[in-house]
């Protein structure tokens, strides 16, 4: 069964839905000038409204291990993903005890990571798990941009004990990710409404799709 993370989740109504419907981990957003960044205060209370079988995930581009290990244990969080910081870098934050997932961007126009293999090989024994994200623009995260991940990661996930996918995931196009056998899935905006809220009913298909 492939687990599943919801991401930008920036109220405690999103969250408890989220956990009913079955979601995995929840995903906060802690990057000044991102529009779901939440502030630490609010990430701690919603995170204290969760029960215990469902993990929070502190997402941000830290610049020093410290930084983000204070930031996490701030708020209660379970997990850190990063999408900076070296494999040295990352250990520390295990050293911590927190779970670490290392984002590895996927150039959305050529389908390159960002990464050698022998740097990627290197990201994979340091970290619990890396996450597969496209990257467009300079920026990563939270876009909705998708790419062909089968024919672009084929060749790197047998250097993976574990990895996830996220970018431009939706209810109706996760079966394409699925295929690659990942331990999770990332999704954000693919089941927000128009608002920016999570929708119920996209949660549920999306768990629903991948929970099999």
């Amino acid at each position: 069964m492939t687990k599943v993370q919801v991401c930008g989740v920036q109220s405690v109504e999103d969250a408890l839905m989220c956990e009913a419907a079955g979601v995995d981990a929840i995903g906060f957003v802690s990057v000044e000038g991102r529009k779901r960044n939440v502030p630490l205060e609010r990430i701690k209370n919603i995170i204290g409204r969760l029960g215990p079988s469902i993990d929070s995930t502190l997402i941000g581009f830290p610049r020093t291990p410290q930084e983000f290990i204070e930031k996490g244990r701030s708020v209660g969080a379970d997990v850190l993903q990063v999408y900076t910081l070296t494999a040295a870098e990352i250990g520390m934050l295990k050293e911590s005890g927190f779970t670490v997932v290392r984002a590895v961007g996927i150039d959305s126009t050529t389908g390159r990571l960002e990464l050698t293999v022998d740097q990627l090989k290197e990201m994979v024994a340091a970290c619990d798990f890396v996450l597969f994200e496209p990257r467009t623009g300079g920026k990563i995260g939270g876009m909705g941009v998708r790419v062909d991940y089968v024919s672009i990661l084929t060749p790197y996930i047998n250097h993976c004990r574990r990895f996830s996918i996220a970018g431009g995931l939706t209810p109706d196009n996760v079966q394409e990710a699925l295929k690659l056998g990942p331990y999770a899935v990332d999704v954000s905006s693919g089941v927000e409404s128009d608002n920016g809220r999570k929708d119920p009913d996209k949660v549920r298909r999306f768990v629903k799709r991948c929970h099999v």
